[in-house]
């Protein structure tokens, strides 16, 4: 997964978060550690959207490797 900046990663890291969580409670029925695990996610989340600054939000493509 090609992450530019560190709104990318933070938002995908949110995503692993919430899918790991979800596969776990499918697999194992694990109810409770969502009441870590989605926290966790929700102010990763508002971190997101409230205090990193516009310019570290903006969407550019990667430079090419080779």
């Amino acid at each position: 997964i090609p992450l530019a900046n560190g709104y990318e990663f933070l938002v995908a890291f949110v995503w692993g978060i919430v899918l790991f969580y979800l596969w776990m409670q499918y697999k194992y029925r694990l109810r409770a550690a969502g009441l870590f695990v989605l926290p966790v996610a929700w102010v990763l989340l508002a971190y997101v959207a409230v205090e990193m600054p516009a310019d570290q939000k903006l969407i550019t493509p990667l430079m090419p490797a080779l």
